[in-house]
């Protein structure tokens, strides 16, 4: 998974994206294996971020869906991993970076529980 997210951060800096954030939940129950956060500078550069996300990972990557109905927060979903372009009011007002972080530790937290259940049965 590490080379698919250093392509995705390297297209999307390539086109000047900023504040590129990963958060990684493999072996976590949540519904992604991966989250990309990255803040554009305003509309068409979220919509030329996206383009040049689809141009240049196609056909290495399969995008089971996009959200661009909103230029200020687009989504794509790649199966194991969810990209967000986000400008960088919504980015703020959201703070999906602490949602995410915390998100990371509850479910590490979970799965040592569920662990040390396992090894004491």
């Amino acid at each position: 998974m590490q080379e698919r997210v250093d392509k995705i951060r390297q297209v999307l800096e390539d086109k000047k994206a900023d504040d590129f954030c990963f958060f990684d939940f493999q072996g976590t129950d949540y519904f992604a294996d991966g989250v990309v956060l990255c803040t554009s500078l305003n509309e068409r550069h979220a919509a030329a971020l996206m383009d040049e996300l689809k141009n240049e990972l196609k056909p290495e990557e399969q995008f089971l869906n996009t959200d661009d109905r909103s230029s200020n927060w687009m989504i794509a979903d790649l199966g194991d991993i969810i990209v967000h372009v986000m400008d960088r009011e919504l980015r703020s007002i959201y703070d999906l970076e602490t949602f995410f972080k915390d998100l990371g530790k509850k479910q590490k937290a979970a799965q040592e529980a569920q662990n040390a259940k396992n090894t004491a049965n």
